[in-house]
């Protein structure tokens, strides 16, 4: 198989550029309540991938050189978002200023930690092993793993920054590829996820069709929440 041409800079900021502007689920002036994730998080995402050494500071100058001088400017590309009203509780959504794109590419690139291409299990494992010890459920179960594998599931949210005004997302739990990420059997990893939503630290949110098979999302149960957020401040 021959490999594809790896596109330049200035054609990877206008594919996701254009993404954004044609993805927009909102009309100037309409409410936003919760749900909410900046429009420039998947366009970071994307870029980190391809300046993975980048700061979002030096990452901002390159791709706001590329959108001048090969883009027709910013003012081709009217980036709508959202913007709060003086209570808080609420919004709407506008086209934000230069300001606003600027600052929210470099918070979404900082935050960022899973460029394009990257396993977020992997990222989550790395993480889990970085910030020891473990979490320690009530009982493991006689599996010397498990507690890797809730931690790991604890920092899932995180690493994926699937966030919304109503707390975060749900996540996915492969068994083929968690078990890569864990250096184990997928089978070992079935077990694992059927004990951690008996014992309370996983929560299964919603079963999907895929194909002859199914996919399955999780949440983190309290224990989880609350040990995660010790790290995550």
């Amino acid at each position: 198989m021959k490999n594809q041409k790896r596109i330049s800079l200035s054609e990877l900021v206008e594919r996701e550029l254009t993404k954004i502007i044609e993805s927009e689920p909102w009309s100037p002036g309409s409410p936003v309540h919760g749900n909410f994730q900046s429009p420039m998080f998947p366009f970071a995402r994307v870029v980190k991938g391809r300046l993975p050494n980048a700061t979002g500071e030096q990452a901002w100058l390159k791709i706001d050189h590329v959108v001048a001088k090969k883009l027709g400017g910013w003012s081709r590309w009217p980036i709508q978002g959202y913007i709060p009203c003086e209570d808080g509780d609420h919004g709407y959504s506008d086209v934000w200023d230069l300001d606003s794109i600027h600052a929210d590419f470099v918070n979404s690139f900082d935050k960022c930690r899973v460029p394009a291409g990257i396993n977020p299990l992997n990222v989550a494992v790395k993480l889990a092993d970085q910030r020891r010890p473990f979490f320690k459920p009530d009982d493991d179960h006689g599996y010397d793993g498990y507690p890797r594998f809730l931690s790991m599931c604890a920092f899932l949210p995180e690493v994926t920054r699937q966030g919304t005004a109503e707390g975060w997302l749900g996540f996915f739990l492969p068994q083929r590829h968690t078990a890569v990420a864990l250096g184990t059997r997928p089978n070992t990893v079935g077990l694992w996820i059927d004990l951690a939503v008996g014992d309370g630290y996983l929560t299964l949110k919603k079963e999907y069709p895929r194909g002859v098979r199914k996919a399955w999302e999780y949440s983190r149960g309290q224990a989880l929440e609350d040990w995660a957020s010790i790290w995550e401040g």
